[in-house]
């Protein structure tokens, strides 16, 4: 099955999940259990416009498209661009490319394409991304009026900010596909141009340099110490068996 128009055609047999957006037999019981009011069995409650994977991560500064399905398409359909955009519109991007392709396998079911390109949007620089921005989707069409998508998961992120060690970095759900790599959190697709480790591993710290090297008995004293793969996550330091209190906002990878 193709759609949920499809899918749902056959209602005694099968059932559209919404959720993972696609058709499942009637008979797996496990299935309903767990997803039953997410699932459509009549062909008059399918939506009209859905995408076509549940989970859209949007990297920082790459381009992306979005595939949507529309069901009962109709021929005289003029769709303008596609609009992604923040709940309060502080940010808003609007598709370079929108294409529609009539379905070859069923009648009414058309498909369409959006592509965004994210580099140099000068906005940027105003989202903090320590965590992913929730994104809506809509269709702006030709006489100027629009439809949001509903039941939309874009999220729009970017890797180095939202981790800043390696252990961070490898903490972070897969789908975000963000790797450590040259000293940073980076998207899988950036390190074309670097060698970066096949095995992702945190590598051990290496302790160059410490200052001052005399110390109080009574304590009291700023130290610093600096060198290489420095990781603050769950970090503890102790100084002739001596716990030390890390200022956070001071360190780094190497610091």
């Amino acid at each position: 099955m193709f759609s949920c128009s499809s899918c749902t055609k056959y209602s005694d047999q099968c059932l559209w999940n919404i959720q993972t957006v696609n058709c499942i037999s009637y008979e797996n019981k496990k299935s309903l259990l767990i997803n039953r009011k997410r699932l459509i069995k009549n062909f008059n409650q399918c939506p009209q416009i859905y995408l076509q994977q549940t989970i859209n991560r949007l990297n920082f500064n790459n381009n992306k498209t979005f595939i949507l399905f529309i069901e009962q398409c109709q021929e005289n359909l003029n769709i303008d661009s596609c609009q992604l955009n923040d709940y309060r519109k502080r940010f808003i991007f609007l598709s370079i490319n929108s294409i529609i392709i009539k379905s070859s396998n069923e009648k009414n079911l058309c498909l369409l394409k959006c592509l965004f390109q994210l580099t140099n949007f000068e906005n940027f620089q105003q989202i903090s991304f320590h965590r992913p921005l929730h994104l809506d989707l809509s269709i702006k069409f030709k006489n100027k009026t629009s439809v949001i998508i509903p039941r939309t998961h874009i999220s729009l992120y970017h890797c180095e900010r939202m981790a800043f060690n390696c252990t961070s970095c490898l903490q972070l759900d897969p789908s975000f596909a963000c790797i450590w790599c040259n000293n940073m959190c980076m998207f899988k697709n950036q390190t074309n141009q670097l060698i970066c480790p096949n095995n992702q591993e945190c590598l051990s710290p290496i302790i160059q340099i410490i200052e001052p090297l005399l110390l109080p008995i009574n304590g009291g004293t700023l130290v610093t110490i600096q060198g290489k793969h420095f990781d603050l996550v769950n970090l503890s330091i102790y100084l002739a068996d001596i716990p030390c209190h890390l200022i956070e906002e001071e360190s780094s990878n190497n610091k």
